[in-house]
């Protein structure tokens, strides 16, 4: 299947947040414009990569930098580690380690300390990224949906494991990190794992 825009599936982001393509820094806009770009660009995974419908942003919740963007790349490298959030992380930790941040010592080096910064991502965590997620020690994380709301379009089944066995270590994890949803957007998320599931039954 060719890739491309997909016309006869519009997004249902509103049209009323601000434009979730303004400058990467130019103060911190609050936690619906990142959730914007965040949908968005895993809406645009789907439809121009033919990837998974997943992506996550490291915002500096004081300067507004987007530090990192990154979608889910496991469809495009055929590495199961390519989580949006593993992504993000191995692009915004040579950022951080360059400039020797590190708040107060109490996260590790520089690289390794997301102190004043946030993850914008657009489902609760898998394992894997929550805790990966954990060790950064970030502000906070904010989430679109669950995991539990769009299981139905995104049957992962592995050898050993489906997307349902994530969700009670999934949320064991989370229970001790500053995770918070914001579901303003979840319609528009969850168009997102639906637009995947059609684009995989058109193969």
């Amino acid at each position: 299947m060719a890739a491309g825009k997909d016309e006869s599936e519009p997004s249902s982001l509103p049209a009323s947040l601000p434009d979730a393509k303004s400058d990467r820094s130019s103060g911190f806009k609050g936690h619906a414009f990142y959730l914007k770009k965040v949908v968005s660009l895993a809406r645009e995974n789907v439809v121009t990569n033919n990837g998974h419908p997943f992506a996550c942003l490291v915002v500096n919740n004081e300067t507004g930098e987007i530090l990192s963007e990154a979608p889910n790349l496991l469809a495009q490298t055929g590495d199961p580690t390519a989580h949006a959030e593993m992504v993000a992380i191995r692009e915004a930790s040579p950022k951080l380690r360059e400039r020797k941040d590190s708040a107060d010592g109490k996260n590790g080096g520089p690289g390794e300390d997301y102190k004043s910064h946030n993850f914008y991502i657009i489902t609760s965590p898998c394992p894997m990224c929550a805790s990966a997620m954990a060790f950064c020690g970030p502000d906070t994380i904010v989430h679109v949906t669950t995991r539990k709301k769009w299981a139905h379009w995104y049957p992962d089944v592995r050898r050993y494991i489906k997307v349902e066995d994530f969700i009670s270590p999934s949320q064991q994890i989370c229970s001790k990190l500053p995770l918070v949803q914001d579901s303003l957007l979840e319609e528009a998320a969850l168009d997102v794992f639906k637009l995947w599931n059609k684009r995989q039954q058109q193969k």
